[in-house]
């Protein structure tokens, strides 16, 4: 039989979750972004994490699916070099925290502990954190 991992990590080059903003994204091709959260529900593990880039900024995203005891969530994380500084207010209805317009580059700490603990945080230049938020699986 199989086991479901304690934690799962999926690295993607555009946002999976957001909806809304006007760029590149999975929602583009909403059938395909369907296809990849049911396959995710349907994996068995219910510890999901999603990196993902290409926007020059960085927020944070959580998505309950109904088959998932808990939300999966997505960190997009981009700019150490050059931001999207004049980003405004875009909306985001899953967003968990605040959008990053600043440079930044995104940060994971992980606690095996008996609780599984992700500290998920967008740091900056000079050892500036703009957020930080921590995802416990009980």
């Amino acid at each position: 039989s199989t086991h479901p991992a304690r934690l799962t990590i999926i690295g993607f080059g555009i946002q999976i979750i957001p909806t809304e903003q006007g760029f590149e994204k999975m929602h583009n091709i909403p059938a395909e972004r369907e296809r990849l959260l049911d396959l995710i529900a349907a994996s068995g593990n219910e510890h999901v994490i999603l990196l993902s880039g290409d926007r020059h900024i960085g927020e944070i995203s959580q998505f309950q699916h109904p088959e998932m005891k808990y939300p999966i969530t997505e960190v997009t994380a981009s700019g150490l070099t050059h931001s999207y500084e004049s980003v405004g207010d875009e909306p985001n209805p899953f967003r968990n925290g605040l959008i990053v317009s600043q440079r930044n580059y995104g940060l994971m700490e992980i606690d095996w502990g008996d609780t599984l603990s992700v500290a998920l945080s967008h740091k900056g230049l000079n050892n500036s954190i703009w957020q930080e938020i921590t995802v416990s699986y009980p």
